[in-house]
């Protein structure tokens, strides 16, 4: 199963679709960007998604908010329980005081707000070279 990314990132299978040639987001199924815009209305959109997934074809959906909590687009989607996956990006806020800056103590004290969403897992989103919120080995 092929999974693609929707940013604000809702992931959705390639395999959604049923009938011969009806597909549910049109001939390039789960594909777009919604990462412009207010939030509004992503919280439907996530639950009629979620509405497609069936025994055989499972959707799956994913969301990566910004570490701040709540975060200001996504948290009404998360909120409604129905994402597999809740990546938070640990990363490229330096204004924010959720990410490491040089002690772990604003990373712990966001990461314990996040852990507490209801979703299938919680993964930490950090960056794997030197950039905002990178943490040394």
């Amino acid at each position: 199963m092929s999974i693609t990314t929707v940013n604000p990132h809702i992931s959705i299978s390639r395999s959604l679709q049923w009938g011969r040639n009806r597909h549910v987001l049109g001939q390039k199924t789960g594909e777009g960007t919604l990462e412009a815009g207010t939030g509004a209305n992503y919280d439907v959109l996530a639950k009629a998604l979620q509405g497609h997934s069936i025994s055989q074809r499972k959707v799956f959906l994913s969301a990566a908010p910004q570490c701040p909590f709540p975060d200001a687009h996504l948290s009404p989607a998360i909120n409604n329980g129905v994402f597999d996956f809740v990546w938070i990006q640990f990363y490229n806020n330096p204004s924010a005081a959720c990410q490491y800056n040089g002690n772990t103590n604003q990373l712990l004290s966001s990461w314990s707000k996040w852990s507490t969403v209801n979703a299938g897992q919680v993964l930490l989103g950090i960056p794997g070279a030197t950039s905002s919120g990178f943490i040394p080995p």
